[in-house]
């Protein structure tokens, strides 16, 4: 559970205009209140009915109620005024956290899981509400950016709490293990953190299979079945005497779903991509997209640039492999890393730490590049089932397409919200 998913959740509640039950309390949401992109609560000025009191004020989200203490809001002044504390579980500290300025107990109320399941499938609404093309892409438009948001506010909190470097390491982990492996990607990035991963590049340089070693052992990846594949052989080899360094057990092969994965979504082949980019270069790939964005030139130059940090060729096992030890049936590409993936890397990671950042520095300007910048980016292919609206509709070909359609399903069909969702056809209608 990730904070953008709470973020989203109220959102969707408001929309819905339901009341939920939660720990004996009954919540409706008035006003949803704005998403804050700078210090403090997450949604301030919200409206809300609970146990039929009316409150207006901020409200602060956290998938676990611990993390109130382990972020130190207790103490800082910018989080006083809190109304409530919201959370997807309970853990020690009960159904109420303290602000030690205020003295006030501020009620802790966990969201109802079973509301957290996964988006249906898009409907045809677009299509059948009859709205021009013209005015599908402006409100596809703000939906992308309210998308950029949310996981701009996400990527702030954890700026907050960890390092630029550890940020984009987890963030780019995690995207890699979508849709299917997203939790092992997480939990890999927890036993090997950034700092321990660039002292090993630092060590050992461009060294590709000393690191992957490493990353493939603590993955389970190299179980002690017997195998005839002489590369494994190897990487066993060498785990015995790096693993001594490592010191972090390595997660259960059965973490992973491997089946319904086609070759180049594969774990095995996903974490090989991740580290020939660590060791392909003597510094970070984010730092070098960042140094890029820096030099805040046209979007149609800084673009290629981008994409250019991801073109070294793989390394000759991985050219005829997609997971260890089974020949790819099939032909693989050329590269670890396609337009699209790079592209949902620049949406997904770059821009929302690097505007995360520029929020917190207060740099309004770099903030608003950067959104222009997510505007600009072309769609290489569009999503499978969102292909039928974007051609239907003659929508220009661009990721924020995408992403406003995503929002959509994330925000409205995941909740079964078509009373309230633009598109509805009877809403349209009259």
């Amino acid at each position: 559970m990730q904070e953008a998913d709470l973020y989203e959740y109220w959102f969707g509640l408001a929309r819905a205009s339901d009341t939920i039950v939660t720990a004996g309390h009954r919540l409706k949401i008035i006003e949803s209140g704005t998403l804050n992109l700078h210090r403090g609560p997450d949604i301030r000025s919200a409206r809300f009915i609970l146990d039929n009191q009316v409150y207006q004020g901020s409200v602060e989200f956290h998938p676990d109620s611990a993390d109130w203490y382990r972020h130190h809001h207790h103490l800082d002044k910018a989080y006083e005024d809190v109304l409530r504390h919201l959370v997807h579980k309970i853990s020690g500290t009960g159904y109420s956290v303290r602000h030690e300025s205020s003295g006030r107990d501020i009620l802790t109320l966990p969201l109802p899981a079973r509301h957290f399941s996964e988006p249906g499938r898009l409907c045809d609404c677009i299509l059948a509400s009859g709205i021009s093309s013209g005015k599908i892409q402006n409100i596809l438009k703000q939906f992308a950016l309210q998308r950029l948001e949310l996981k701009i506010r996400q990527s702030l909190q954890r700026l907050s709490m960890m390092r630029d470097d550890q940020v984009f390491y987890e963030s780019t982990l995690r995207m890699l293990g979508y849709p299917l492996n997203t939790i092992p990607f997480m939990a890999l990035a927890e036993k090997l953190p950034w700092v321990i991963v660039h002292q090993w590049l630092m060590k050992w340089g461009h060294d590709f299979n000393a690191l992957y070693t490493i990353f493939a052992g603590t993955a389970g990846f190299l179980s002690p079945q017997t195998s005839d594949d002489r590369y494994i052989i190897q990487l066993k080899e060498r785990l015995k005497i790096l693993s001594l360094q490592c010191g972090s057990a390595p997660l259960n092969p059965e973490s992973w779903t491997m089946a319904r994965c086609r070759p180049v979504n594969h774990p095995h082949f996903r974490l090989a991509g991740f580290v020939h980019l660590l060791t392909s270069s003597g510094r970070p790939f984010w730092l070098k997209a960042l140094e890029i964005l820096s030099g805040r030139r046209s979007y149609e130059q800084i673009l290629p640039q981008i994409e250019a940090l991801f073109e070294d060729a793989m390394p000759l096992y991985w050219s005829k492999h997609y997971i260890l030890g089974r020949s790819a049936g099939s032909r693989l590409p050329k590269k670890f890393f396609g337009k699209a993936r790079i592209r949902e890397w620049i949406i997904n990671v770059l821009i929302p730490v690097a505007a995360g950042r520029a929020a917190l520095e207060n740099s309004i300007g770099y903030l608003e590049y950067l959104k222009d910048f997510f505007l600009f980016i072309p769609q290489p292919t569009p999503y499978g089932r969102f292909k039928k609206i974007e051609h239907n509709a003659a929508l220009p070909s661009k990721a924020y397409i995408s992403q406003g359609l995503l929002f959509i399903k994330e925000n409205y069909c995941r909740y079964q919200s078509c009373a309230v969702c633009p598109f509805n056809v009877t809403a349209v209608n009259h």
